[in-house]
């Protein structure tokens, strides 16, 4: 299968590279270099540097980001929240959020100013009126945009087929199937 890596023209062997997942999205998203789109991005694919590079093509990204990742604020890495609160550091146009929902969880943007103010309507556990909560500014347009790929990891996870084989095309195969019929 491809996994994004060049290959040496020579050997034909694949050439490892440091910064393999911001070279691929890079490169997927070189048509929307200058058109001031924003790209929600999955924490596997998230760096600052990465956020760095497509603002300079003047497309903007909101995602989460793991607190490992690099750029991300180390006082940001240690802070303790309680549930319901979260935490912003701003490093030039890019902000991070640390937000403790159900469990931890930090957000990268440049495209939603931190001034701007969001709350969404939730139940607490056993309650039976909602409240508002606020939340980072980057929380509800990225459950909007990013619903889908996670919905069909869910449904792919409880109906999919996905039994063990020694033909690992068949496997590969299956997962594409699987992906066809959820759409």
């Amino acid at each position: 299968m491809y996994e994004g890596k060049k290959t040496d023209p020579d050997s034909g062997k694949r050439i490892s590279e440091k910064g393999l997942m911001k070279r691929v999205v890079m490169d997927l998203l070189e048509p929307f270099r200058d058109l001031n789109h924003v790209v929600y991005l999955d924490n596997a694919f998230t760096s600052g540097p990465l956020v760095d590079a497509l603002a300079a093509r003047e497309i903007y990204l909101a995602g989460t980001i793991k607190r490992c990742a690099a750029g991300f604020p180390e006082d940001l890495r240690k802070v303790q929240l309680t549930k319901g609160s979260y935490e912003a550091k701003c490093v030039g146009k890019t902000c991070y959020y640390t937000f403790h929902d159900r469990k931890v969880v930090s957000f990268v943007t440049n495209a939603f100013p931190p001034e701007m103010k969001a709350k969404v309507d939730r139940l607490p556990p056993g309650g039976r009126v909602l409240r508002r909560q606020k939340v980072p500014p980057v929380l509800p347009a990225y459950n909007k945009f990013m619903g889908a790929v996670d919905v069909l990891s869910q449904c792919r996870k409880t109906y999919g087929f996905d039994r063990k084989s020694r033909r690992y095309w068949f496997r590969t195969f299956m997962t594409f199937f699987d992906y066809a019929v959820n759409n």
